[in-house]
């Protein structure tokens, strides 16, 4: 290309430097991101220090369904406020620099029910609609605490984590907005011996 040959090399590298930013902060703004799994919560389906990626496309013509696993800002979390176009692309930012990271403030979950369903825990099961839940991705030993019935309302979703007993999730802070959902978690990446997908991230 003609601006490349005219280009000294001292010049050419910096430049390069920031193209490459650039694609990174709008990939990670408008496709997919990377989340470190921050607690055990999501035992065993995803452990301490696992590397997932997250589609942040995923919803975009449907909604999550239960069984997903999704990255969420939690209710308590001050990143809400920031949903303009200059706040995305600017945490984006502080990301790819290796400043902050995504898990600094969000959350990753099970999504167990959405908007119009009713979710109970009895006998330690759940049980969404009156129909019991198949949950073979549970932690071992699970125990679960009588819960509801509890009426999602539309527009929210119903989350837990998979390890039930070391879990804050939606037993806790009640529905959460399905509108403050990241990505749908999807591939786990790291470490490379349980490279692959995982019972809700197809």
């Amino acid at each position: 290309m003609a601006w490349r040959r005219k280009l000294p090399l001292w010049a050419e590298i910096p430049l390069l430097v920031v193209i490459a930013l650039v694609l990174t902060v709008l990939i990670k703004s408008f496709l997919i991101q990377t989340f470190r799994i921050p607690s055990r919560s999501m035992e065993d389906t995803l452990l301490i220090g696992d590397r997932v990626i997250v589609n942040e496309l995923a919803y975009t013509r449907k909604g999550p369904e239960p069984g997903d696993i999704v990255v969420f800002e939690p209710p308590w979390s001050t990143a809400a406020a920031s949903t303009s176009l200059g706040g995305v692309v600017e945490q984006h930012l502080l990301e790819a620099l290796g400043i902050q990271s995504p898990e600094d403030e969000n959350l990753i979950k099970r999504v167990v029910a959405v908007g119009g369903q009713t979710i109970g825990i009895h006998d330690n099961r759940v049980w969404v609609d009156g129909v019991p839940v198949d949950e073979s991705y549970l932690y071992p030993g699970t125990s679960m605490p009588p819960l509801g019935p509890v009426e999602v309302p539309e527009g929210y979703i119903f989350v837990m984590g998979d390890h039930r007993d070391d879990s804050t999730d939606s037993r806790v802070f009640g529905p959460i907005p399905a509108d403050s959902i990241v990505g749908k978690a999807f591939l786990r990446y790291w470490p490379f011996n349980r490279f692959g997908g995982f019972v809700g991230g197809s």
